[in-house]
């Protein structure tokens, strides 16, 4: 940006992470977290600073400002909620409006997505779809292929190429999660040997052989099983990173850090720069670059800044439950009163419900590798089904199987064969004579 400036370029820079306290030397640096900022929210994901950008100049230009909304208005729907940002304040009338007219959208890189998501065109499109079916294929795009093909994807008018370039993202994405599970696999059983909860409080491991676009995933998987911070490296490829990877002392490894909702990551990062050659990022979510030589030393200045600053405590993961309620009073009312409450995501999340005393009558794990946990509970005359998203690991089947537990779960439509029903999403399980 500097070289530009001097060359007589202006360049314009449109980010929302967390800006450093030096800022670029650039005509402008555009972002709603900056500290002398005055805009009156500062959690817009990227796509709504660069709606913005596009509003003001839409203002400068008389351009009809109505128009540009509505063709713009899906995007950022799918990027405010693939970006993982708080769905209040302005990003809330972003995801709703863009929800709404993705239902009927006129956009064909969207309508393939959903396609291939294995969505129904029909259905309501709501964060979860976004979060767990496009936003994935989307994302494959940039961590294990060409970043190209989504812009393409969303740009184009010709909706062959779109079914076509959303094709070849699905097939991308499936190659994305094979590799996402040796990486996991790798991490975990690294974790089996050297795992210990006293010392490890934030988890900081490397590998060079783990795959760069995927790492950060891993993290966040890690993190769901382990509730600490986490940051996992991998020799950088990148061509300038590749220059200085000629000697062994002075190989570049690439890193991808997630946290849990206490502990600030950038601030923690701050206070380790001197180690890295570059970082960046949220509170819960950061990138960095650093050589291999100091990896061990990061890791014990991290532990030690959390040791010091953090309790045991900020280390139990605690739900907070919005209700408790019987089998038997879980209907379509109910799901229609929660349903009123969307969109549900990050900073709006869906409510939580607890039945106590429920009956496991069935167990059985499915999906991909068994990772889904799969039940029927049951309370005098109700039964329903429930499933667990990922959360076989987390309980052995023949310990639950007959047993009387309290769930803690979130409600979701089943649409299965066509009939409309309530299923229960899980979030925990504990003991009844807890």
């Amino acid at each position: 940006v500097s070289l530009a400036s001097q060359l007589g370029i202006d360049v314009i820079i449109l980010d929302h992470h967390e800006p450093h306290k030096e800022l670029p030397d650039a005509l402008a640096v555009i972002n709603p977290k900056r500290a002398d900022s005055g805009y009156p929210f500062r959690d817009l994901a990227a796509v709504g600073v660069a709606y913005k950008f596009i509003q003001a100049a839409a203002k400068k230009l008389k351009l009809d400002e109505s128009d540009i909304f509505e063709e713009s208005v899906e995007i950022i729907a799918l990027g405010t909620i693939a970006d993982l940002m708080p769905l209040v304040d302005e990003n809330r009338i972003f995801v709703t409006q863009g929800l709404a007219r993705m239902r009927c959208s006129g956009n064909p890189g969207i309508s393939a997505l959903i396609d291939v998501s294995r969505f129904s065109l029909e259905q309501d499109v709501d964060t979860y779809q976004i979060s767990f079916g496009l936003a994935p294929r989307l994302n494959a795009a940039g961590r294990i292929w060409n970043p190209r093909a989504g812009v393409e994807l969303l740009l184009t008018k010709d909706m062959p190429k779109a079914i076509s370039v959303a094709r070849r993202l699905d097939e991308k994405n499936r190659h994305r999660m094979k590799e996402e599970a040796r990486i996991l696999d790798s991490a975990l059983k690294t974790l089996e040997r050297d795992f210990d909860t006293e010392r490890d409080r934030i988890i900081v491991l490397e590998n060079e052989k783990w795959h760069v676009g995927v790492i950060g995933i891993v993290a966040s998987r890690i993190l769901e099983r382990h509730y600490r911070p986490v940051i996992l490296f991998t020799l950088s490829k990148r061509n300038g990173d590749m220059g200085n990877n000629g000697g062994e002392a002075e190989r570049v490894f690439a890193g991808s850090a997630r946290s849990i909702s206490e502990i600030n990551m950038c601030d923690l990062l701050e206070q380790a720069s001197d180690l890295m050659i570059s970082f960046g990022g949220h509170s819960m979510a950061a990138g960095m670059k650093i050589y291999e030589k100091n990896i061990p030393a990061l890791r014990r200045r991290l532990n030690e800044t959390v040791k010091k600053s953090y309790g045991t405590n900020n280390f139990r993961r605690n739900l907070v439950l919005d209700s408790k309620v019987r089998l038997e009073e879980i209907t379509l009312e109910l799901l229609q009163q929660a349903q009123m409450m969307e969109p549900c995501g990050i900073g709006n999340p869906r409510p939580v419900f607890c039945t106590e005393g429920v009956d496991v009558a069935e167990v059985c794990t499915c999906g991909a590798d068994g990772k889904h946990l799969r039940m029927k509970v049951k309370q005098g005359r109700a039964m329903l089904d429930v499933i667990g998203f990922g959360l076989s690991h987390a309980w052995k089947l023949d310990e639950l199987r007959g047993q009387t537990v309290d769930i803690s779960y979130t409600l979701k439509e089943d649409n299965f064969r066509n009939r409309r029903a309530v299923a229960l999403q899980l979030r925990d399980i504990r003991s009844a004579d807890k």
